[in-house]
């Protein structure tokens, strides 16, 4: 690098840091401060994933219906918390239906830390499905108060099984070799 750009660099974060220290300026605070620590720090719930957010988790992710035809699904949110409200809404993805069940349902957590959710959906074509759910708890006002989960819905009996064979019309692949050059 070049000696006067290096220099002015310098001088450019010394006057900055001096600004800040005679202006009594808490921008200058340094990543090992505890105040920054404890904002990052993130508690963790045994047996549930230590992202941070709500501590809770789907038990059963994937659930299978057939084709075209209403189907009860339930749904079983689990929390280690044992007291206050979730406010969960459901909203599915393109082609998949929610045919009785509330979309926005506010539930009071008990003692067991389970959260029944039971709706009845529906989707026309084979296929995988998402059925997107937001926690969130409206009284909680500091931290991290809201979880995004998603239930896998695969309708008919052969939903996903990949291909061995690939497509009917694909043709022999030919592989080129590895050119590089510089223009």
């Amino acid at each position: 690098m070049n000696k006067p750009i290096w220099l002015s660099i310098m001088l450019c974060i010394a006057l900055l840091q001096l600004s800040c220290a005679e202006r009594g300026d808490n921008a200058a605070v340094s990543a090992s401060s505890p105040a920054s620590a404890t904002a990052l720090k993130v508690s963790t719930t045994p047996g549930l994933s230590a992202k941070p957010g709500l501590p809770v988790s789907l038990q059963t992710p994937r659930q299978q219906i057939p084709v075209a035809d209403p189907t009860k699904v339930d749904l079983t949110l689990l929390t280690q918390q044992h007291s206050g409200r979730y406010r969960v809404r459901l909203s599915p993805s393109l082609g998949l239906s929610i045919i009785s069940g509330e979309p926005e349902q506010l539930f009071t957590l008990d003692d067991t830390g389970r959260v029944p959710l039971s709706l009845v959906v529906q989707a026309d074509r084979v296929g995988k499905y998402y059925l997107n759910i937001e926690v969130v708890n409206p009284e909680q006002t500091e931290g991290i108060n809201r979880r995004a989960l998603a239930a896998v819905i695969l309708v008919g009996n052969d939903a996903v099984k990949p291909s061995v064979n690939g497509p009917l019309n694909s043709q022999k692949k030919r592989v080129l070799p590895a050119q590089e050059s510089i223009r």
